[in-house]
């Protein structure tokens, strides 16, 4: 184990134990255990494995995020497990950042979708799409769609802006409910190689794929 953490990610007022286990260095990738404090000894109900993210943040860093809340477009990049009760309904929500589109792509550094888990008395389930302004901000975190011209001229450049803004943006786009959106401004103003990945429906589908949570 690389982290322990007693934290009430449940609701029931009594904190669950996290343990949080992988690597430590450059290359990290964790798995995270919750257990529930039970007269039996420690019950295992959650396992999740969170890539290179997801590991729980302290209430310090929780502080940090509760600064940002409001902020237009956030930078999930640090993202971790920010836990708060997002819609008072007395129950935490854990807000991650997930390395989904970084495994499709490849990458060991690459970029996040957010997810939105919550516990509904028997297990932890996605809630992301229930939030859709929160995805709207990560998206925006990778690409500002009020602006024009930020596509390059040069062709050799469009796999980058593809791999490190389009796919995340575009994915956290589907999760807010506003993939039209994303595809009608990447047409509008794209061409080249990026328009043919935005037609790739293969492409497209892959990232349907990855933002099903297993």
């Amino acid at each position: 184990p690389y982290d322990i953490f007693f934290r009430d990610v449940t609701g029931d007022g009594e904190p669950e134990l996290f343990i949080q286990a992988g690597t430590n260095g450059a290359y990290s990738y964790w798995t995270m255990y919750i257990f529930k404090m039970t007269n039996n000894g420690p019950e295992n109900i959650f396992k999740y494995y969170t890539g290179r993210v997801g590991t729980l943040q302290s209430t310090e860093m929780d502080k940090e995020w509760d600064s940002h809340w409001n902020d237009r477009a956030w930078d999930i990049m640090n993202l971790r497990c920010y836990v708060r009760d997002i819609d008072n309904n007395g129950i935490p929500e854990m807000i991650m950042a997930n390395s989904v589109i970084e495994h499709l792509l490849g990458q060991t550094h690459g970029p996040y979708a957010l997810t939105i888990l919550e516990w509904n008395g028997k297990c932890f389930f996605d809630k992301t799409r229930k939030f859709p302004e929160l995805a709207r901000k990560a998206a925006l975190g990778y690409v500002d769609d009020s602006k024009k011209n930020i596509f390059p001229t040069d062709e050799t450049d469009a796999y980058f802006l593809i791999a490190d803004n389009l796919m995340p943006y575009y994915a956290n786009m589907i999760l807010a409910g506003q993939e039209k959106k994303a595809r009608d401004w990447i047409r509008k103003n794209a061409k080249g190689k990026i328009l043919e990945w935005l037609d790739d429906k293969k492409e497209i589908q892959s990232i349907h794929d990855a933002l099903k949570l297993k």
